[in-house]
């Protein structure tokens, strides 16, 4: 896939049938496919996956990290809804105070209706003239 910032990304799966990889790139994608290393590249490869599984520091620097982006996801999820039902409302509060100064209902009256005061109320309707 040829990006348009020059960028050049290669999908490669473990799964694949074609036999047009490097015999090297064959050996890794065995070696993440769980087939074991069978070189001395994907032997050095299970070594550092062993020292990083074993390394309890990294280990605990990782599982902060996961919990931070999921506390930033979730937040951001929360925020978006609150931010989605805020837009809703206002819209619904908008086509509400059209629908009735459409009828020929008072500011006052739209105002108690919506629960917004006379002079917001006001605001709504000339942004609607324009």
């Amino acid at each position: 896939m040829t990006l348009d910032d020059d960028a050049v990304k290669i999908i490669l799966s473990t799964k694949g049938t074609m036999d047009d990889v490097s015999p090297e790139m064959k050996r890794i994608l065995d070696y993440i496919d769980g087939k074991g290393a069978s070189d001395k590249f994907t032997e050095e490869l299970e070594e550092a996956v062993c020292s990083a599984r074993q390394n309890e520091r990294w280990r605990l620097d990782y599982m902060t990290l996961e919990y931070e982006y999921r506390q930033r996801y979730l937040e951001g999820k929360e925020e978006g809804l609150r931010k989605g039902e805020e837009t809703g409302t206002a819209k619904t509060r908008e086509r509400t105070i059209q629908k009735l100064h459409e009828r020929g209902d008072s500011i006052a009256s739209i105002a108690d209706i919506v629960e917004l005061d006379e002079e917001e109320v006001k605001r709504v309707i000339d942004a609607m003239k324009r």
